[in-house]
């Protein structure tokens, strides 16, 4: 006997939302599409297509579905409230955070409304508005790792460094796996010039989302910084100023012996940076020196 109507819908959408859980984006949205065109007027599918298009990614597509469905309910949070997260990844921050409000003032015990409503206001730069409703979010959902998150970017933003880290560190004890605490606990770490520390949390972040860019960026400069290569311009510039300046003066006669001079240091210099890189590249995790070393195959081949 067939399934009536309403539970066939029902457990196709239990199966797209298993997809966009599993990150196959691009298989819910086919699915959901086919589900909208035969009922135009089901928001439930609406914000669940509004899901797969951010996650593959899609964010104009996103944003035309989150308006259809605050349009088509517009006392539901769920439409307000993914247009608040997709207004600001696409840079407009004083929409979202209209929209956030307006998330907030229909579901304000809901925390997903509060955690797009910081989002946006930190984007803004409206960090003590951000604070005021991170520890809101905080109060609310005390054991989600978002809410301790969140308020940890406020303070990293402010310079309140210890603090923040205190954040990402309760929030990875919450969600061992958020790839934003460790991405944001390794910024922690490289403000306070911390950039082994940085390297490590940077790789965890990345090995979380091998396709995340920032995290990528962000283990580029942490580990530019671990390896000291602003040390390494200044300690080749430093010296060539003085060898060419002492030449100059006559302090150093004839060009063989300042040649020979210059030699001699270059060498002892790469033969201490090199001894210097290694010891620094074995204190790392194993996991980190294979990426590290894949890292420069790719570059050199």
């Amino acid at each position: 006997m067939p399934e009536p109507p309403s539970e066939e819908r029902a457990r196709r959408l239990r199966e797209a939302r298993a997809l966009v859980e599993l990150g196959r984006d691009q298989q819910a949205a086919t699915m959901l599409e086919r589900m909208l065109a035969e009922a135009p007027d089901d928001v439930d599918v609406v914000l669940v297509l509004t899901h797969a298009y951010i996650g593959i990614p899609d964010l104009n597509r996103a944003l035309s579905c989150a308006d259809r469905a605050a349009a088509a309910a517009p006392e539901a949070s769920g439409g307000h409230r993914y247009r608040a997260s997709i207004l600001v990844k696409l840079g407009r921050a004083e929409e979202a955070v209209q929209a956030g409000h307006s998330a907030v003032r229909l579901s304000p015990d809901e925390p997903w409304n509060l955690y797009c409503l910081a989002g946006a206001q930190i984007e803004s730069s409206r960090l003590d508005d951000a604070k005021g409703t991170a520890e809101r979010l905080l109060s609310l959902a005390p054991e989600w790792s978002s809410a301790h998150d969140t308020l940890g970017r406020v303070a990293l933003i402010q310079g309140r460094l210890a603090e923040a880290g205190g954040h990402f560190h309760k929030a990875l004890e919450l969600d061992p796996e958020s790839m934003a605490a460790m991405n944001n606990l390794g910024a922690a770490f490289l403000k306070q010039g911390k950039h082994g520390e940085a390297v490590r949390f940077f790789w965890n972040a990345l090995r979380s989302r091998p396709q995340s860019r920032p995290a990528r960026e962000n283990l580029n400069m942490a580990r530019a910084g671990y390896f000291g290569r602003g040390l390494v311009l200044f300690a080749l510039l430093l010296p060539l100023v003085v060898l060419f300046g002492d030449v100059s003066k006559g302090l150093i006669v004839g060009e063989p012996r300042a040649y020979g001079l210059f030699l001699l240091y270059i060498l002892a210099f790469l033969g201490g940076w090199l001894a210097f890189a290694f010891v620094r590249h074995r204190a790392l995790p194993r996991a980190v020196r294979d990426h590290l070393t894949r890292a420069w195959r790719s570059r050199s081949s």
